[in-house]
């Protein structure tokens, strides 16, 4: 059974989310070095860490669609940029989700500094108020956090690093960045760059300042590796 406690009524307040099976929030918020000290604690969050990682990988998907007219791959970015540990980590802490977990004694001295632990109860989170109240109830509940995380990744995009990262991936060597061209008097210069990975993708941008430029052929870089 749940104990009641403050800091479980604040979690729920916080999330816009009352429990009809009260169960389900202390599944999310049980971790297995407690399940483990404790036989008769209940099953542990790992299962709905599994499901909560789809149920928050949709929201973010259907929200990317419906606000972000742009092609496939930049969609699977954007996501990848969201869904992972440091964003949700973060969603973690504003829901101060670290001081309701139900932690073995050795965890408890870990959970301050350990990003995963944090990412995985966001997700198990998730997961319990989808199984308690469907789809909608975990869009009402973690959309508007989702499209905030969204807006944030979304403005400060670095697609030099994320082709870095994609060439990385694929064992290409880095990429290189060539400027071909200068054009326009020294008020209003419009630079033309290239960039080359390996033997064969180019990708070609212009903008008024060389890093612009290089950012765009990043992008047009990286939009050719994944129709490829």
């Amino acid at each position: 059974m749940i104990v009641p406690g403050e800091s479980f009524e604040q979690l729920q307040q916080a999330l816009g989310w009352r429990f009809r099976a009260p169960g389900l929030l202390l599944e999310a918020l049980t971790h297995s070095s407690f399940a483990n000290e404790h036989p008769d604690a209940g099953p542990h969050n790992e299962r709905l860490e599994f499901l909560g990682d789809a149920v928050l990988g949709l929201i973010a998907a259907r929200i990317l669609f419906d606000k972000v007219a742009a092609r496939e791959g930049e969609l699977s970015r954007r996501r990848a940029r969201v869904v992972r540990t440091e964003a949700f980590a973060a969603q973690a802490e504003q829901l101060n989700l670290g001081a309701c977990l139900r932690l073995g004694e050795g965890q408890k001295r870990a959970v301050g500094g350990d990003r995963h632990l944090l990412e995985n109860a966001f997700e198990a989170l998730a997961a319990a108020v989808f199984c308690d109240g469907g789809y909608a109830a975990a869009e009402q509940c973690f959309a508007p956090r989702l499209a905030n995380a969204i807006a944030t990744a979304t403005s400060t995009l670095d697609w030099k690093s994320e082709l870095q990262e994609a060439c990385h991936k694929r064992g290409l060597p880095p990429p290189v960045y060539t400027v071909v061209a200068v054009n326009g008097p020294d008020h209003a210069r419009s630079y033309a760059c290239l960039v080359r990975v390996g033997e064969g993708t180019q990708g070609a941008g212009e903008a008024s300042n060389k890093k612009s430029a290089e950012q765009l052929c990043a992008k047009d870089a990286l939009d050719k590796l994944e129709s490829a």
